[in-house]
């Protein structure tokens, strides 16, 4: 995958750009190490938004049903 970078040299110098990049994949390989680590898989409320549940109502719902 790819990330091409553009901007404006009269609005942003390079250095800038630079680290905001660097600090964007140090972001996203965080999430990448995130996501394959133990438990990542788990579901949150914000993957059944339509069901208005915080974390713990859905954890137990999640526990009700068989997959």
């Amino acid at each position: 995958m790819y990330l091409h970078w553009t901007y404006s040299t009269n609005l942003h110098r390079r250095e800038t750009i630079k680290r905001v990049a660097e600090d964007c994949r140090e972001a996203l390989q965080e999430l990448i190490d995130h996501s394959r680590s133990e438990g990542a898989g788990d579901y949150t409320p914000s993957d059944f938004p339509l069901a208005q549940l915080d974390q713990q109502a859905l954890d137990k719902a999640l526990l009700e049903v068989e997959f």
